[in-house]
């Protein structure tokens, strides 16, 4: 149902793609994935920056690499932020050192509607490759994501359907 007061960014639709045995051991999941972009808020007053990210649907936090956040201009919290929390990875628990933190960001391109406010972990010792995950965390309550593997001849596994409930 679209917004007619323009607060809410338009419905997304993402394709769903197989995930290689090669892809399987550095994003820690095997069967399917949904990437998606994120245009988010640039510190020092620059234009949203595209960024890439893994949609996991059953992550509590959102996690992107320190360094990569810096590298692209965003807004990080100072290393006195930093702290060590218990992770649970495909691999078993994990101890992971992060700085919290939020992203602003839309999934439209051209920034329609009000941005998500996204709470998000800042993972210290992450390398630039390691993929960005986009979870639910924080704002299931303002966005609905479905997950529908009906076929369909463009995009053979289904979609996944993003829609701006606010």
């Amino acid at each position: 149902m679209a917004s007619t007061s323009g607060l809410r960014q338009p419905t997304r639709r993402e394709k769903l793609r197989p995930v290689s045995i090669v892809q399987a051991d550095s994003l820690g999941v095997i069967g399917l994935n949904c990437r998606l972009i994120l245009h988010i808020e640039a510190g020092n007053g620059l234009l949203p920056e595209p960024f890439p990210f893994v949609v996991d649907s059953g992550a509590s936090y959102s996690l992107i690499s320190l360094e990569l956040a810096q590298s692209r201009n965003l807004k990080v919290p100072p290393p006195e932020a930093e702290v060590e929390i218990p992770m649970q990875s495909v691999g078993g628990p994990e101890m992971m050192r992060v700085r919290p933190g939020r992203i602003r960001g839309w999934w439209h391109p051209e920034r329609t509607g009000y941005p998500f406010d996204w709470p998000v972990l800042f993972r210290v010792d992450a390398p630039p490759s390691v993929p960005s995950i986009l979870g639910l965390g924080g704002v299931v309550k303002t966005c609905h994501w479905l997950f529908d593997g009906t076929y369909a001849h463009e995009s053979p596994y289904g979609f996944l359907t993003l829609n701006d409930i606010r």
